[in-house]
């Protein structure tokens, strides 16, 4: 989220890349780059050609010395692109499944826990072609991994994009396999003197044990049945198989002790050994390489956890990966361990902090991962003979400034941002809201006091379809089950997303182009339950509007509840003999401008409209019309009407151009984006060369003359620019010179009547340019000049606006048609709240000054929401009816008397009738907007007060409770599952549906 240029900046990221087709079958093509890293050999710098047929690379190298075949489709993703192997994880949490029961079970295949059909988006936006499937975990041999592509298989065959079946044993003898649980197995049938057994404590405990257990199973392989009950009868025969194959022995080993641990069952055995770890065994880095066994290692990561205080403490640390290259070390580099194989680059980026080399580290993602997964002869490297999997970036591969922009498989693109893109919009289009959704709960909570036991909700379109003790079932609906359900919790007065900004909200601004669907911290906060947030900026005005938002949106048409829910007013003074002055004088107005708006609407209504003129008068009138016409056509003499301006038209738009500072200063650029509201009033913002940051702007147009206000670092900044035509006459008082008008003379009685006609028809078709030329000024001093010209006629806002009407589009009145008087951004809210409309926030905390804002409210029909009203149960039940609601912050929510009584405002304000809603004033703070509503029932307020006050009590006192705050059909989709009854604080969130769709 946030800015409108940010939106901008990453929406325009994917504009090089380019959505290719997948290849046919002995479709030959072309990838071009300015840069290509082989991996095996020196990279092709200067421009270089992948040639790719049927999926495999047959040719590589400089662009110059690659011919390309007969009919190929050439790709060229220009000089400044680099094209590297696609990355291999040698890990992955994919596909890893449920261990079995037994310590050693190498019947568990991974392989049969993979969805060929499904493509891994979350790896192939981040160049990950080829990945490691773990069958589990937390077992000394937890089953066979296996080895997959992760998208790609176009040719209809689910097998292809299995690279290894069986990819070797898969185990560890660190502490998670010393977690293995013990075995049992109840008899059947059981007897009085067995009974149903015991259980077995399993191996291992120790390192030691590991190596006991290890021992113990090679025996067993070889023919020892004795283990069989042990061990099981299947695990001796499936290992005796695996040995046979020289499967891999691939065994997670940390320390230094489990590290030689293993190196020691390596040489007693002979197993093909590949340690996955030795992130503290950098010491037997020359004992690992003398053995020859490959490492699969991760960089140091603790994602901000603590350390500990000790000298044993686990600081941070990066050189062991170095060190064990170092001396000669096969590595594969994984995603650190608290993240995932999308990260694989910000993991070969960690180890090259500890010193590895730029190759190494590059290396251990591609081919040496590629190598010790056993799959080197088809990936992790370009060169010809391999699978074409490739990956598409902006810049060096190992920058994490560097981006994707085309993920290739076999050829194919599986994955650039113009499909991605294509994707989202998909889904947030219409019907693609996402499958019907069934959740069926224990305690299905409607927000308005109802609830249901047991209850179901059906979810589909994004909307609530039925809600009662059990609902239809529509073909193909996903169920969700869950102990108690909820509508999503509503933020009544966030910050999320202002980034700290102090600066007010201007009523004259469209709020929803600071908006941007799939902010990280707008879906954090969305997952913890908060689907609707009431947006304030911190800094308060005179008016201060607010948009109420859908955190977790896919799309813009989804994301705005309501553009201008609340405006926010201060009546607290410091100077307390002036509180509510202000407010009182903008109100007065405000019921100026509504009577203003009431007269013009009831003269409408007793206005009609004059008879349409016949049509025969109208008739006449062009033929006497013509006629003239053809009198002065044939009347030289008659002089023709001065030519006269077009009308000023709206500049909504972008206007690009020069800017000239004052006095001999610098000369740069500076580019408008305006918008024309009906009334003249214009929003928009500017960008110049001369500073970094882009500013928001409001201002006017009178005619012709655009005055535009500008805050800047420097200072405010008034704009006075004239609307100039390219096809206007010449200024009064511009003469022509005598050779120009003997020239035009000549060149007129040259030409015939047919050729004047076809050059009076192209210069009517000939577009008319407009400019805007006039000063910048400070106070009263001239700072700069500028001249700007049109480029577009286009402003693109996140929410799309409706096009108005050809018959509502301004023209000359009727006559005795009455005036429309012009629209006030700033008074049109409070026009709006006399009308029960837009609700109005009122900052104001003594008892008697709440009368006072009260009264003053009451008397223009509005009923006030106030907030942080620290004083509002002193005077609870004088205010109960005639306010919308009371918002009370968390900080002041129990008031302490002098004798050490405690009392709760909200309860108080409760009992009196009168709505509460909760609320952040925070930004990612809201995340944690349930944990206070819990709080004020563990305070004593009624669990059933503080869920309307999370739902429809704030939904009502914002003025959107016709699309949310209740679980109601026809309302958004917007459900929260939990497992346990809500505002237990024992009670957590386990899935919350946005618009229907799952928030992940």
């Amino acid at each position: 989220m946030r800015t409108f240029t940010q939106f901008i900046a990453a929406a325009s990221l994917g504009l090089g890349a380019l959505v290719v087709p997948a290849a046919a079958a002995g479709d030959a093509i072309v990838v071009r780059a300015g840069t290509i890293h082989l991996v095996e050999g020196d990279p092709i710098t200067g421009g270089g050609a992948v040639v790719v047929e049927d999926g495999k690379i047959v040719a590589v190298g400089p662009a110059s010395s690659i011919e390309a075949p007969g009919g190929a489709r050439t790709i060229d993703y220009g000089p400044d692109a680099v094209i590297v192997p696609g990355l291999v994880a040698a890990d992955s949490t994919y596909a890893s499944g449920t261990a079995g029961p037994r310590t050693a079970d190498p019947t568990v295949f991974a392989v049969d826990q993979f969805d060929p059909y499904a493509p891994i988006v979350s790896a192939l936006r981040s160049g990950v072609t080829t990945c490691y499937l773990a069958p589990a975990r937390g077992r000394l041999i937890a089953g066979q991994g296996a080895v997959v592509k992760t998208g790609g298989g176009s040719s209809g065959d689910p097998d292809s994009r299995v690279v290894l079946a069986s990819a070797g044993l898969h185990g560890s003898i660190t502490e998670e396999a010393r977690r293995t649980p013990g075995y049992w197995e109840p008899p059947v049938p059981a007897t009085v003197d067995i009974g149903l057994g015991v259980e077995r404590p399993q191996l291992p405990k120790t390192t030691m044990g590991a190596v006991l257990a290890i021992d113990e199973l090679m025996a067993f392989a070889k023919g020892d049945d004795s283990f069989a009950e042990e061990y099981g009868e299947q695990t001796g025969p499936e290992l005796a198989s695996a040995m046979k194959a020289k499967k891999v022995w691939r065994m997670g080993g940390e320390s230094a002790a489990e590290v030689r641990a293993l190196l020691d069952v390596k040489q007693r055995h002979g197993i093909p050994l590949v340690i996955d770890g030795a992130s503290r065994a950098a010491s037997m880095a020359s004992a690992i390489a003398a053995a020859k066994v490959p490492v699969i290692a991760r960089p140091y990561f603790n994602n901000g956890g603590n350390f500990g205080k000790s000298e044993t403490s686990d600081w941070p640390s990066y050189g062991h990966i170095a060190r064990l290259a170092g001396e000669g070390v096969v590595v594969a580099i994984d995603a650190p361990g608290r993240l995932g194989a999308s990260d694989l680059r910000f993991g070969a980026a960690l180890a090259m902090r500890g010193g590895l080399s730029r190759d190494h580290a590059l290396r251990g993602i591609t081919l040496s991962a590629a190598e010790v997964l056993g799959v080197a002869d088809r990936v992790g490297s370009l060169a010809p003979g391999k699978d074409a999997d490739m990956v598409v970036m902006t810049g060096d591969p190992l920058s994490v400034g560097s981006s994707v922009l085309a993920t290739m498989i076999g050829g194919e693109v599986v994955w650039s941002p113009e499909m991605a893109g294509a994707a989202r919009a998909k889904k947030a289009s219409g019907h693609a809201m996402g499958p019907a959704v069934v959740i069926s709960v224990d305690e299905l909570h409607v927000g308005n006091g109802v609830v249901h036991r047991p209850g179901e909700v059906l979810l589909m379109g994004g909307k609530i379809a039925e809600v009662a003790s059990r609902v239809s079932r529509p073909a193909g609906a996903m169920v969700v089950r869950g102990s108690a359900a909820m509508p999503g919790m509503i933020d009544a007065y966030g910050h999320l997303g202002t980034e700290g900004g102090n600066r007010p909200f201007s009523t004259r601004f469209d709020l929803s182009r600071i908006l941007e669907p799939g902010d990280y911290a707008d879906r954090e906060v969305a997952k913890r339950g908060v689907t609707t947030v009431n947006l304030i900026s911190r800094g308060l005005g005179g008016v201060t509007p607010s948009i109420a938002y859908k955190p977790a949106a896919t799309s813009f048409d989804h994301l705005v509840v309501d553009g201008q829910a609340t405006v926010v007013m201060q009546w607290d003074s410091s100077i307390v003999a002036q509180s509510g002055a202000s407010v009182r004088q903008t109100l007065a107005k405000a019921k100026q401008y509504a009577d203003k708006w009431a007269k013009y609407e009831a003269d409408m209504a007793k206005w009609t409209p004059p008879a349409p003129e016949p049509e025969s008068a109208k008739d006449d009138d062009e033929e006497e019309e013509s006629d003239d016409e053809e009198e002065n056509g044939d009347d030289k003499k008659k002089k023709k009407k001065k030519k006269e301006r077009d009308p000023a038209k709206p500049v909504t738009g972008v206007f690009e151009g020069k800017l000239q500072m004052a006095e001999d200063g610098p000369e740069g650029t500076i580019r408008f984006r305006f918008l024309e509201d009906e009334d003249g009033s214009i929003t928009g913002t500017v960008r110049t060369s001369l500073h970094e940051e882009l500013f928001d702007l409001e201002g006017s147009r009178e005619d012709y003359d655009v005055t535009i206000m500008v805050e800047m670092p420097e200072g405010d900044f008034v704009l006075h620019l004239a609307q100039i035509y390219s096809n206007d006459p010449p200024p009064k008082g511009e003469k022509k010179s005598k050779k120009k008008k003997d020239t035009e003379k000549k060149d007129t009685e040259k030409k015939d009547t047919e050729k004047k006609s076809d050059k009076d028809k192209e210069d009517a078709d000939k577009p008319v340019e407009t400019y805007l030329r006039g000063d910048a000024k400070m106070g009263d001093v001239v700072v700069a000049s500028i001249d700007v010209t049109q480029t577009s006629s286009e402003y693109k806002v996140a929410r799309r606006t409706k096009r108005l009407p050809e018959e509502t589009e301004k023209k000359k009145a009727p006559k005795g048609m009455p005036k429309k008087p012009s629209i006030d951004p700033d008074l049109e809210p409070l026009r709006r709240a006399m009308m029960g409309g837009t609700s109005v926030f009122v900052s104001v905390n003594r008892d008697d000054q709440i009368l006072r804002c009260v009264d003053t409210f009451q008397a223009y029909g509005i009923q006030p929401v106030l907030w942080s009203a620290s004083d509002a149960h002193e005077v609870a039940g004088q205010i109960a009816g005639r306010v919308r609601g009371v918002l009370i912050s968390r900080n002041r929510m129990i008031a302490t008397e002098e004798d050490g009584t405690q009392r709760n405002r909200l309860v108080e304000l409760s009992a009196a009738g009168i709505p509460v809603a909760f609320f952040s004033q925070a930004e990612e703070g809201a995340a944690e907007l349930g944990v206070i509503a819990a709080m004020a029932v563990a305070r004593g307020l009624s669990p059933s007060v503080a869920l309307r006050g999370l739902t429809a009590d704030a939904a009502a006192i914002l003025g959107i409770g016709d699309r949310v705050g209740t679980l109601e059909i026809g309302k958004d989709g917007d459900v929260i599952v939990l497992n346990g009854s809500p505002l237990e604080v024992s009670s957590s969130i386990e899935r919350v549906f946005l618009n229907g769709r799952e928030v992940r």
